[in-house]
């Protein structure tokens, strides 16, 4: 939880990502989402993500919000 947004971590590809926890589109939980290829797809209505820009593949959907990683060691935390 960051700033009251509840966030979900993702591996896919070799990378990780820190994303917010709830599509933008109608606020439906992405933790049972599929993701492939650098991309997650919203359960409930499909709408798809690129996991790098946070960008959607529907005209008019709002971009999914992304928030930077920092590592050190074996720790991942937010860079702030």
């Amino acid at each position: 939880r960051l700033e009251r947004n509840d966030l979900l971590l993702v591996h896919s590809d070799g990378q990780t990502h820190l994303i917010e926890r709830h599509c933008p589109h109608a606020r439906a939980p992405l933790d049972h989402a599929s993701i492939a290829e650098g991309f997650l797809t919203c359960p409930r209505h499909g709408i798809c993500f690129d996991l790098r820009t946070g960008r959607p593949d529907t005209p008019g959907c709002a971009m999914l919000q992304r928030y930077p990683l920092a590592y050190d060691g074996d720790y991942i935390g937010v860079d702030c």
